[in-house]
């Protein structure tokens, strides 16, 4: 009897073995060490807008309190 075995995962790249240390980017994709950062794959996900529009849903307007006179 076979034990049924994982599929490997390769780099979505260059199709390296990529094993237990793969990374996966927020575009879906698995990537080695060479390809893992966004503009080494030319990532389709643009990081920069999701974190502004986190920022502005997550944190709130300060606005400064009118002083009173003396």
């Amino acid at each position: 009897m076979r034990i049924n075995k994982m599929p490997t995962q390769r780099c979505s790249v260059c199709a390296k073995k990529v094993g237990m240390v793969g990374f996966e980017c927020r575009c879906t994709n698995v990537f080695c060490a060479e390809h893992r950062l966004p503009f080494h794959h030319q990532c389709p996900v643009d990081v920069k807008v999701i974190q502004h529009q986190k920022l502005q849903t997550e944190c709130p307007k300060v606005v400064q309190e009118k002083m009173i006179k003396i």
